[in-house]
């Protein structure tokens, strides 16, 4: 039943509208002044000519790399009743051709919903039943508590740091080539690569068992190599991953990683928020947020290999 409502692409959808804005800053070099002094005598030769581009790229001001703009995703097809289950509009159906909103969407049995990023063109299905979040501060990142996903390498060549995050209760698979599936269930997650390769990070209280192919290598900062191959990530015998118990643990394992590395940082951060977020509001999770603030700003403070060095 394809009860996703369409919309015309060009409609304005109140439902999300977060756009990054970045100040544009003009190329006119300043105005000579009527005070100088003459000007200097024309290049007259190849060796002059050299010299002074040489001169002129050791002077210039190093700049950073301007940073991506930060766009909504929009969902470009949806089959079955699916709804936002958080957020002002909850129990709101979802409009295909909308902007995808920042909240946990409820997917029912038989229901899937395709979300393109902006960016990178990447296309994501979410299959229900399942509970998930898209586009997560508007990356490349997806949440899935419960249900599948299917995604697929982007269609051009990206950026680098533009991998495609998936985010289970029991760890992370991230990957800028794969073609591959998750299906999270009570107690743990399959992950299938199709094609290419990805990276898998577990939390302390769970682990990733080996698939048929013998698959999995050591990575790098904590990650683990996955080439083509069917792996499970499972509870390693802590606390029920999606309870309070299993929040205060990710939120530990965070707290202790945030100022360790970057995608150590982001990877546990990340656990930790689907953990959390999963919960029913309470005064208990609003103190375990606080602590989550501030894990998520000490990663995002660190730097980040991916923006490459600075350009001229």
């Amino acid at each position: 039943m394809m009860s996703l409502r369409a919309v015309p692409a060009l409609s304005f959808v109140p439902m999300l509208l977060v756009v990054s804005l970045t100040r544009c800053q003009s190329n006119r070099a300043p105005e000579p002044s009527s005070s100088s002094s003459s000007a200097p005598p024309p290049l007259t030769s190849s060796s002059d000519l050299a010299s002074a581009s040489a001169s002129a790229t050791a002077s210039a001001p190093r700049r950073p790399p301007r940073p991506q703009p930060r766009i909504p995703c929009r969902i470009t097809e949806g089959v079955g009743d699916a709804r936002m289950e958080t957020g002002p509009d909850a129990s709101a159906p979802l409009l295909v051709n909308g902007l995808a909103p920042q909240y946990w969407l409820d997917l029912p049995a038989g229901a899937h919903l395709v979300a393109k990023h902006p960016r990178t063109a990447r296309e994501a299905t979410f299959r229900g039943p399942g509970r998930v979040k898209v586009c997560v501060a508007l990356e490349d990142e997806s949440w899935v508590a419960s249900g599948g996903f299917n995604g697929a390498a982007a269609s051009s060549v990206v950026a680098p740091g533009s991998e495609e995050w998936v985010v289970t209760p029991f760890g992370v698979v991230r990957s800028a080539t794969a073609s591959l599936s998750v299906d999270v269930y009570p107690g743990g997650a399959r992950v299938v690569i199709t094609s290419g390769d990805a990276d898998i990070w577990v939390p302390a209280d769970a682990s990733v068992r080996q698939g048929p192919s013998g698959g999995l290598s050591k990575g790098t900062d904590d990650w683990i190599r996955a080439g083509v191959d069917t792996f499970s990530l499972f509870n390693a015998g802590g606390a029920a991953a999606l309870t309070l118990s299993g929040a205060r643990a990710a939120l530990g394992t965070c707290a202790a990683l945030a100022g360790s590395t970057r995608s150590r940082g982001r990877a546990a951060c990340a656990v930790a928020g689907l953990r959390l977020g999963y919960l029913p509001p309470s005064s208990a999770t609003a103190s375990l947020n606080d602590q989550l603030t501030q894990g998520v700003a000490l990663w995002n403070s660190l730097p980040d290999p991916s923006a490459g060095t600075p350009s001229p």
